[in-house]
């Protein structure tokens, strides 16, 4: 005699659940998200050369510049008893700075870059006394000053 099968019983179906209804905030959201996701998306679709230049652009934002009474107070000058020659500043802050000590020394601060057809590599300040050539004093390098010789 065969087993007797145990009868099959019926589940319910789940119940249909209905979407969220979605205010304008949520949607916005949504938005915003999928936007950044597509923004993504292109970033990884970026050639060596953007990428080059998103990474300049972004450590130049990072990038603290001195103002005019750092540059004085590195150099331990009183800037009420200095003659200034120029001073020029551009969007990001002063690129070029020079002036005269009371005791006759010429100092030039220049910002690395390209401005009013000079160019520099690296940010600098050169000391200039009535007897010698201009040399360098001082290095920005990785956010600091570095003193020279």
């Amino acid at each position: 005699m065969p087993e007797k099968q145990p009868e099959k019983q019926e589940i319910p179906a789940p119940e249909q659940v209905n979407e969220p209804v979605l205010d304008a905030a949520d949607v916005e959201y949504r938005k915003g998200l999928q936007e950044r996701a597509d923004t993504e998306r292109e970033k990884e679709n970026r050639s060596g050369q953007e990428i080059r230049e998103l990474k300049e652009n972004i450590e130049a934002s990072l990038e603290k510049l001195p103002t005019k009474q750092e540059i004085f107070d590195l150099l331990g000058e009183d800037m009420k008893t200095c003659v200034v020659g120029q001073e020029k500043s551009d969007e990001k802050g002063l690129y070029r700075l020079d002036f005269k000590a009371e005791d006759e020394t010429e100092y030039d601060y220049m910002r690395a870059g390209k401005f009013d057809g000079h160019e520099s590599e690296e940010t600098y300040i050169c000391k200039t006394t009535p007897t010698t050539w201009p040399e360098k004093v001082y290095l920005y390098q990785n956010y600091t000053w570095k003193k020279c010789n």
